[in-house]
């Protein structure tokens, strides 16, 4: 496999809400999320954080623009190792936040851990 895809949605919809992609000739996973901070503009750093219970990841992300418009995602960069794959493999509900907005990712029961174990694996791979 040289590129992969793992897409989270809301259930029983079309509406994405979450998308890691990867490529072996990058060796890095891009994540864009379905949320916006409060204020920004496209190319501006945001922090965000990723967190179930008591476990929280932090990163920093980039505004996202589509064709010259400003879009509703954010974009961050991670390795395959990233302490964020162990969130989606664990089995309870993940709250992205960065500055004035939030996104849920519900656990999906098993599901949303199958898969991103196996996006490791052919990544991986």
């Amino acid at each position: 496999m040289n590129d992969g895809r793992l897409v989270y949605g809301v259930e029983n919809s079309d509406i994405t809400k979450f998308v890691v992609i990867f490529s072996k000739k990058r060796s890095r996973v891009e994540i864009l999320i379905d949320i916006r901070p409060k204020a920004g503009k496209f190319g501006d750093k945001t922090p965000i954080s990723f967190q179930t219970g008591i476990e929280k990841r932090h990163y920093t992300a980039v505004l996202t623009e589509l064709d010259g418009i400003s879009g509703t995602d954010v974009e961050l960069s991670i390795p395959l190792s990233a302490k964020l794959f162990d969130l989606l493999e664990g089995g309870e509900t993940i709250l992205a936040q960065v500055e004035g907005a939030q996104v849920r990712l519900p656990p999906f029961g098993t599901q949303r851990a199958e898969a991103s174990r196996a996006f490791r694996k052919n990544c991986a791979g």
